[in-house]
C-alpha cells in the first residue's frame, strides 16, 4: 500500500507540472453507496435512499480546475478518519 502512495504522489506532481499550473481547487465530497448482500466492510448507518441498509461511505477529493480525482478513501463511518484522510491530500 505505501508504494501506492508513492508513485500516486510522483505520478500527480509530474501531471500538475506539466500542465503548469499554478493554483488549484480541492473539493471534497462524501455520499453514500448501497451494499447488496455480505460485502465485506459494509455496516449499517445512515443511507438516505434505503433507510439503515448496509452500506459504504466513501470520501472523495477532486481537482476542481482539471476534472480529476485526486483522492478516495472509503470508510465505514464518514466521520472516522476524516482528518486523516484530508491531510493526505495536502501531503
Amino acid at each position: 500500500m505505501e508504494t501506492n502512495a508513492v508513485v500516486a504522489q510522483h505520478f500527480f506532481s509530474w501531471i500538475i507540472q506539466q500542465l503548469q499550473i499554478v493554483n488549484i481547487t480541492l473539493d471534497f465530497d462524501s455520499t453514500t453507496l448501497t451494499s447488496y448482500g455480505q460485502q465485506e466492510g459494509a455496516k449499517k448507518g445512515y443511507n438516505p435512499k434505503k433507510k439503515w441498509r448496509d452500506s459504504h461511505h466513501p470520501l472523495i477529493a477532486f481537482i476542481s480546475d482539471l476534472r480529476f480525482i485526486a483522492n478516495i478513501w472509503l470508510f465505514i463511518l464518514i466521520l472516522k478518519g476524516s482528518k486523516q484522510f484530508f491531510v493526505s491530500c495536502f501531503f
